[in-house]
């Protein structure tokens, strides 16, 4: 089962830890879906973060906050961006 639920801003400031345990906030981007095949287009988060459906404007579901996500862990692994640009 599917929850539906996308974040939308998953970055390094909202991911939290205590006593070694990693804890997600910030929900103020979250968006909830009742039917899990809704697909959004809205473009809100952090633009270095986010995917390429949603800098695009394209339809995008739940699963954009798994490109968020390998951001997030290359970041941890190497101590720097996988890409840069100046705008």
């Amino acid at each position: 089962m599917q929850i539906g639920i996308i974040h939308r801003d998953l970055k390094p400031a909202n991911i939290l830890v205590h006593e070694g345990v990693f804890k997600i906030c910030d929900f103020g981007f979250a968006k909830f879906f009742s039917d899990t095949s809704r697909m959004t287009r809205t473009c809100v988060g952090t633009p270095i973060y986010m995917s390429p459906q949603v800098l695009c404007q394209k339809p995008y579901t739940e699963k954009t906050d798994v490109w968020s996500l390998g951001i997030l862990f290359y970041e941890l692994l190497f101590a720097k961006l996988p890409y840069y640009g100046s705008t």
